[in-house]
């Protein structure tokens, strides 16, 4: 007769537990937490990626033989989209930094190129001598 008696109590618990399982799954959930800093500056970390390239000597260099300021340059890298920044500094960091200088050739012509683009896009005259 106990046995019966914890079989009915046990399949009592377990149909309730069921039910509070399943009202539970009604209520909608919310979540909070705390955002990592690195989130936030996410723009300045790429930023900061490119300005490192616009600094080299080589690219600083071509890039005036082409014609354009440092303010024009940086005027142009302002008005970028986050997304837009982000690929340009994913294709900089994916150069193998201890590599030929292949890489590294290709990876300033690439900047170069998109601030030429840019400042075609922006209807700016671009003369190559």
């Amino acid at each position: 007769m106990t046995a019966m008696l914890e079989f009915r109590a046990v399949k009592q618990l377990a149909v309730l537990m069921v039910l509070i399982m399943g009202l539970l799954s009604l209520a909608p959930r919310a979540e909070a937490g705390f955002v990592a800093s690195q989130a936030l500056t996410a723009r300045d970390q790429d930023t900061a990626t490119v300005e490192r390239v616009l600094q080299n000597k080589v690219v600083h260099q071509r890039l005036q033989e082409l014609g354009y300021s440092d303010q024009e340059v940086r005027e142009r890298l302002a008005s970028l989209s986050d997304q837009e920044m982000n690929q340009l500094a994913g294709r900089i960091d994916t150069l193998a930094p201890a590599g030929d200088g292949f890489g590294l050739v290709i990876g300033l012509l690439i900047v170069a190129i998109l601030v030429v683009v840019l400042l075609i896009l922006a209807d700016k005259r671009v003369s190559i001598h």
